[in-house]
């Protein structure tokens, strides 16, 4: 795992308790700012964020041969992990972001909640955003009539 993240990665870190290792100071500059270069952006990937999601939490907590097979309620119970949770792609989030009203409200982008939280969410969105255009007009009309009991007998 660690040789795979270091070839990835692409940073030669040197060990701190080996001193010696043959390069000189240009080449000590030239690992630190490769060290500090920020990664490449990623090519668009053939999984969804949600599936990214789930093939890691499985790859992590499955006793499966290959797999880690790490028991994280246990560890959580016992104190040595405190949380465990996905972090956010911030460009999705930003994408959701600008037309938040059309994906959770309105329902009408509901595809890209769908693929960035997963079915279940986007099925309570699309079903709230059904709700709220079926008591709209009920809504208007209750108002109405309202306006009209105040004006009449007010």
């Amino acid at each position: 795992l660690l040789s795979h993240l270091y070839r990835v990665h692409g940073a030669d870190r040197r060990s701190p308790s080996n001193d010696n290792d043959g390069l000189d100071e240009g080449d000590e500059e030239e690992a630190e700012k490769q060290m500090l270069r920020p990664p490449p952006p990623r090519p668009p990937s053939f999984f969804r964020t949600v599936d990214r999601v789930r093939l890691i939490d499985h790859i992590i907590r499955s006793v499966d041969p290959d797999n880690a097979g790490v028991d994280v309620g246990q560890l959580m119970h016992d104190g040595d992990l405190w949380s465990y949770f996905p972090l956010h792609e911030n460009g999705k989030l930003v994408d959701l972001d600008q037309d938040w009203f059309k994906c959770f409200a309105w329902g009408s982008h509901v595809d890209k909640v769908r693929d960035y939280f997963g079915e279940r969410i986007a099925m309570y969105f699309s079903f709230m955003a059904h709700i709220h255009q079926w008591l709209l007009p009920a809504a208007l009309v209750g108002l109405l009539f309202w306006c009209l009991d105040a004006v009449a007998f007010g």
